[in-house]
């Protein structure tokens, strides 16, 4: 004889709690710079440009400082589930960021470059002329100079040069720090370094004596200032808001005071991730996992 069976019924799913939108007061947007400026005077910028955003945009923003790039690079990387982690970095961690999927490029800082201005520079690496260096390769067990172990200019992006041509910085002799780029190259030039990366600003600035004393191996592409990168993800309304207040704000005389103490810029300009191939390609070529840095 058949049995009855029950009659299935359905179990109520458990409710879904409501995301919190993106740029409100439990949520905030946080833009994350590593200062151009030091101490009070970045405080006191990074509060005013806080309030100024928060105002154009009518959204929460919470601007935060940093001390490295590598700490920006890890929050834009942290966006996800609805926070927005906005965040300007260098050309390095730009790569980085691209590597990883984790943003893409919205505002790029100008500097003023005699009668014009320019979005970044290269970087060259100078040798003694009385050194017997014709190549980076030749630099193996050489003296080496630079700023200091963080600096970007004469160390991070001359080590990347270096890895490039199939040299690891470890096969570097000696590494000495000097106080800053004039002292460098003139000791490149009297010999007591045998080569040093600087700017090509810095390179060309320099006395006519310095520069006859010294040659060129090598030069990266045009290095850029400070990029703004936003997720991927990020809501294509609140993106357009940001963008006008950031550009509003670099043509307003008092924000603007604001945004040079963080940036040091020019002028602001729009940017593409094609603009920034050559730099992408400089970074991969010398092998290095972008992956993890940041992380």
């Amino acid at each position: 004889m058949p049995t009855a069976t029950p009659t299935p019924r359905s179990t109520p799913l458990p409710p879904v709690p409501t995301a919190i939108p993106s740029g409100s007061e439990e949520n905030p947007v946080r833009m994350v710079i590593v200062p151009a400026s030091s101490g009070l005077s970045a405080r006191r910028a990074a509060r005013e440009l806080e309030t100024s955003l928060s105002e154009r945009t009518g959204r929460a923003v919470e601007v935060v400082l940093a001390d490295r790039y590598a700490e920006a690079l890890a929050a834009l990387c942290d966006s996800v589930g609805g926070v927005v982690n906005v965040a300007w970095l260098d050309g390095v961690s730009y790569a980085a960021a691209e590597a990883q999927a984790c943003g893409t490029p919205l505002l790029q800082v100008e500097r003023r470059a005699g009668r014009s201005s320019q979005a970044g520079e290269p970087i060259v690496m100078v040798a003694n002329g009385d050194a017997g260096i014709e190549s980076v390769a030749d630099l193996r067990g050489a003296t080496f100079c630079r700023l200091g172990y963080s600096d970007l200019a004469t160390w991070l992006i001359p080590a990347i040069m270096l890895q490039t041509h199939g040299l690891d910085v470890a096969e570097i002799e000696h590494v000495v720090d000097y106080e800053d780029l004039t002292l460098l190259l003139e000791a490149v030039a009297d010999g007591e370094c045998d080569a040093a990366g600087v700017p090509q600003s810095a390179y060309s600035g320099a006395r006519s004596a310095v520069r006859n004393a010294l040659i060129t191996l090598d030069e990266s592409p045009p290095m850029p200032y400070s990029i703004l990168m936003i997720p991927v993800e990020m809501p294509l309304d609140l993106r357009n808001e940001l963008e006008r207040a950031i550009v509003a704000m670099s043509s307003d005389e008092v924000d603007a005071e604001a945004l040079d103490d963080l940036l040091r810029f020019e002028r602001l300009v729009t940017v593409e991730s094609s603009d920034l191939a050559p730099v992408r390609q400089f970074v991969a070529e010398a092998g290095l996992d972008l992956a993890v840095l940041g992380s």
